[in-house]
This record gives C-alpha cells, sequence and structure tokens, in this order.
C-alpha cells in the first residue's frame, strides 16, 4: 500500500481493536545507506533494494497485516493480535529474513533496516499519528545504536 492506503487501514484496524482486547503493533522501518547505495551504484541499485525490502516485508508478514511505503526509505507494517512480546519477536523474524536475503543475494550490497516498534492496547486511546510518532522515534534510536 501507499501512505494514503495505509492510513485509511490503518485506522479501521485501531478503530476495531478499540472495541476488542486486541493489541496492534506498528513497526517502522527505515532502509540504512540507502543514499549511499544510490550516490554508489546509481538509482537503478536504490530502486531494486526498496522492491527487494518489501518482498522481504510480504515474506516476513501475514497477508492480514497492513504494510505499506510510506515513503522514501520508510516503511510500516501494522500487526493486529500482537503483544509487547510478539512485537520483538516480529522485528527479530524480520532481521531473520532480511539476513537469509543478505546470505543468498548476489546484490553488491547488503540490506539493513533499522525497525521501531509502537505498541497499541485497545485500553489506550491513542491515534494513527501517536503511534507513528512513537514508533519513528524508536526507529531512530534503533539507527542511533547502530552508528555508535
Amino acid at each position: 500500500h501507499n501512505r494514503r492506503g495505509f492510513v485509511s487501514l490503518a485506522e479501521q484496524q485501531l478503530k476495531l481493536a478499540g472495541r476488542g482486547v486486541q493489541g496492534i503493533a506498528l513497526l517502522l522501518a527505515d532502509l540504512d545507506d540507502l543514499k549511499v547505495i544510490n550516490d554508489s551504484l546509481g538509482h537503478l541499485a536504490g530502486d531494486e533494494v526498496l522492491v527487494d525490502f518489501a518482498q522481504v516485508l510480504r515474506d516476513t508478514f501475514r497477508e492480514s497485516d497492513v504494510i505499506c511505503r510510506i515513503g522514501g526509505d520508510e516503511f510500516a507494517v501494522l500487526a493486529c493480535g500482537t503483544t509487547e512480546d510478539t512485537a520483538v519477536a516480529l522485528r527479530a523474524r524480520l532481521q531473520e529474513t532480511m539476513d537469509a536475503y543478505n546470505a543468498k543475494s548476489k546484490r553488491p550490497y547488503r540490506m539493513s533496516a533499522s525497525i521501531g516498534i509502537a505498541n497499541y492496547c485497545s485500553d489506550q486511546d491513542v491515534s494513527l499519528d501517536s503511534l507513528l510518532a512513537r514508533a519513528d522515534i524508536a526507529m531512530y534510536e534503533q539507527k542511533r545504536a547502530k552508528q555508535a
């Protein structure tokens, strides 16, 4: 999905979750070093890593999860029916899928992403914008930790 489709679907999922007891995890992923790939290998290679990462997301998450490219090198996944523990496990599974991709890929770059998580529980009154902001902060914390 694109950003507009994601917002529409995600807001609907939040409304449904608010009526029940299911949790939702929002994972926000930012591809690491896309600018370096574009500058050193060209924009075609940058486009390839975007397509490859989208496939990694599809391979990692369920069909019922909402996956989108927010813009540029950022992607979001809304995974319903999750807890904080399962959200962390989903991030680990995404990393494992990327690692497997990198192990078999003949591309001249290594795919990497920084991933932030924001969790929603039905007893919270949280907007999608608030979840996105929390996931964005967590994503940049992970990005800074990788650079340290």
